[in-house]
């Protein structure tokens, strides 16, 4: 087995993205929260990673109007009294290119409930009416922490544990958000957690940034947010 020792000491390279990346400003730098620099169940940076690898419903919001949720497929609108049967993320190209060539921008667009969420710790829901889907859009809004946009993991991406008190170590390797979600919503508060470089962020633009170790990540990162 790998020693994650050796990783402990690199985790701060997703506080310095945030911290770096103009797309958001709003990010505070998270230093190394533990003695050894792991990342803690609960903290900001488990916080940031959760969000980062939060499911993203932000490519239906011309009919939810939210992006931390998403409607499942399939399901029906009405678009001015039309019919429009929903079934894949070509159909609502469809109903965003309709709403354009509307002449003078009037529309009414109405779901037919009941339809099934997909939430962004990846949980489904069942929503029975409009009122109820207006809440969730207003809670999303009010809570603020929706899914980080700007940047996508590149996977598979492996994760090294300790535990403090017995320092036991493990592995393990993730192969998507859904996983990565997972893995850091049911972390022990017993438990540190690093990743093994080199680690791989997709930006918005497409352009891909990666480190081999700290250094590299500082170098790097504050080359993108110059560009």
């Amino acid at each position: 087995m790998k020693n994650p020792m050796n990783n402990f000491g690199l985790v701060p390279w997703l506080a310095l993205f945030l911290c770096f990346s103009s797309c958001q400003d709003d990010f505070e730098k998270v230093g190394q929260e533990g003695p050894d620099g792991g990342i803690l169940a609960h903290s900001p940076s488990a916080a940031l990673i959760g969000r980062a690898s939060a499911f993203d419903g932000s490519y239906d919001n011309v009919v939810d109007g939210a992006g931390c949720f998403a409607i499942k497929f399939p399901y029906t609108i009405n678009l001015n009294g039309e019919a429009n049967d929903i079934r894949s993320k070509k159909d609502l190209l469809a109903i965003q290119e309709k709403l354009g060539l509307l002449i003078d921008g009037r529309a009414q667009l109405d779901l037919v409930f009941p339809v099934r969420l997909t939430l962004g710790d990846f949980s489904e829901i069942l929503v029975e009416n409009q009122e109820a889907l207006a809440r969730l859009a207003l809670d999303c809004m009010e809570v603020g922490e929706d899914r980080i946009g700007c940047i996508e993991f590149i996977y598979p991406i492996t994760l090294f544990t300790l535990e403090v008190e017995s320092q036991r170590a493990g592995e393990a390797t993730v192969d998507s958000d859904l996983e990565m979600r997972r893995f850091f919503a049911g972390l022990d508060p017993g438990l540190r957690v690093s990743l093994q470089f080199p680690v791989q962020l997709k930006k918005k633009d497409g352009s891909i940034l990666e480190g081999g170790d700290i250094t590299e990540w500082t170098t790097g990162l504050g080359q993108a947010e110059q560009a």
